[in-house]
């Protein structure tokens, strides 16, 4: 038995372990973004203000409270010359065009939370995806510098010893020292770039355990371009001016009366019988002045939003347009390197070893060519990093210029 209760914390202890390793298993984009829905704080606050906006459809009121009462008037006599015991119920409701008008109003707002809701979603897709993909291009880069500072130390130990052997200067081993230190401390800095881009994606997936994206090869993403009418910022917009239209019915039938009705029983101690008073009446408003000013905002109200939804439009055409343009210039930076950059690159370190080694060229000529070589390679990745970058800036076209 005691053997049972020592056995059973270890067990317990390697379930949860084995739930955390699982849960830290490389993450697809795919993934992050169905993590960063369910967890993130900001879209959890806007599906709740969603369903705040819902409950509140049904507070449109036809019925005002219900007025129960006694009354006792010794003004208000009986056949039989007594004082009547009045118990009545008295009703408000408004004018049903008011209460149509009122509920069109709140569903309405609903609706554009709804909107929001989606907007929200759209745009942290965007932000998983554009993290997600700088995530890569810092790995890469990482990868890059972590094979150069390789390269420069095995480079820098040679040259000693070449030093030592009194087979080369004082000078060429100083270079090579000092090349490998600023190769080590560019990694270093790669390292640290990685670390933060991991921070952002955490902060957007907001999971308890550390976000651990899957490492892809060096991919171009592809275009997958929504129509600007489509837009669900458009949608927000126009349901917007919707809404102050709604809001502008509403108001005009302000001035419309409510209705009443009351209905009582009376009698007293010596009357056989029971009266009956009922009373229908129309509540009617005399001022209009403070309600015509509550129309005349709402309909301002209502052409703001018509022209903030015409200038949207034509700012997301614009955008979608200076994208698209900005692609092509990096697409021609990717081109270059995919049909002759890359072949360069590898013809000249794979000529430069050879020199170098045959005492064809000397130190400083084939440190210069192997930078040529990693400069080359930095500037493919960059241009593929903002390639991806533009890409996913038109396929969740927004109005924030992420690139520049």
């Amino acid at each position: 038995m005691k053997k049972l209760t020592t056995v059973a914390p270890v067990l317990v202890a390697l379930i949860l372990g084995a739930g955390k390793l699982s849960a830290q298993q490389p993450q697809s984009l795919e993934e992050l973004k169905q993590l960063a829905k369910e967890n993130n704080s900001g879209i959890k606050a806007s599906r709740l203000q969603v369903d705040e906006a819902s409950a509140l459809v049904n507070s449109a009121a036809l019925f005002d409270k219900t007025h129960i009462y006694y009354e006792y008037d010794e003004n208000n006599i009986a056949p039989n010359n007594l004082p009547l015991d009045m118990i009545g119920v008295e009703q408000d409701l408004v004018f049903p065009g008011v209460f149509v008008a009122e509920r069109q109003m709140y569903k309405i707002r609903s609706e554009i939370q709804q909107n929001q809701l989606d907007v929200r979603m759209m745009e942290m897709d965007r932000d998983v995806s554009l993290a997600f993909y700088e995530f890569q291009y810092a790995k890469q880069r990482e990868e890059i510098y972590r094979k150069l500072d390789s390269l420069y130390s095995d480079f820098s130990k040679a040259s000693e010893r070449r030093f030592e052997l009194g087979e080369t200067n004082y000078l060429e081993k100083i270079m090579a020292r000092a090349k490998q230190k600023e190769l080590e401390t560019e990694l270093l800095q790669a390292k640290e770039e990685v670390k933060i881009v991991l921070e952002k994606l955490q902060s957007l997936v907001q999971t308890e355990t550390f976000v651990n994206p899957v490492i892809l090869p060096n991919e171009k993403l592809h275009v997958e371009m929504m129509s600007v009418e489509a837009h669900p910022m458009l949608k927000l917009f126009q349901n917007t001016e919707e809404f102050y239209k709604s809001q502008q019915k509403y108001e005009r039938r302000q001035p419309l009366p409510d209705l009443s009705f009351s209905y009582a029983i009376g009698s007293n101690k010596d009357l056989n019988e029971n009266l009956y008073a009922y009373q229908l009446g129309l509540k009617i408003p005399l001022l209009f002045g403070g309600k015509s000013s509550k129309i005349k905002a709402s309909k301002i109200a209502r052409e703001i939003a018509r022209e903030q939804t015409e200038e949207l439009q034509v700012q997301l055409g614009s955008r979608q347009i200076q994208l698209l343009n900005q692609l092509r210039k990096y697409e021609e930076s990717l081109n270059y390197y995919e049909n002759e950059g890359k072949s360069l690159s590898e013809e000249i370190m794979k000529t430069a070893d050879i020199s170098f080694k045959n005492g064809e060229i000397d130190f400083f000529q084939y440190i210069q060519s192997l930078e040529n070589v990693y400069n080359i390679d930095l500037s493919f990745l960059e241009n593929l990093h903002r390639y991806n970058q533009t890409i996913i800036s038109i396929n969740y076209l927004t109005l924030r210029y992420e690139n520049e």
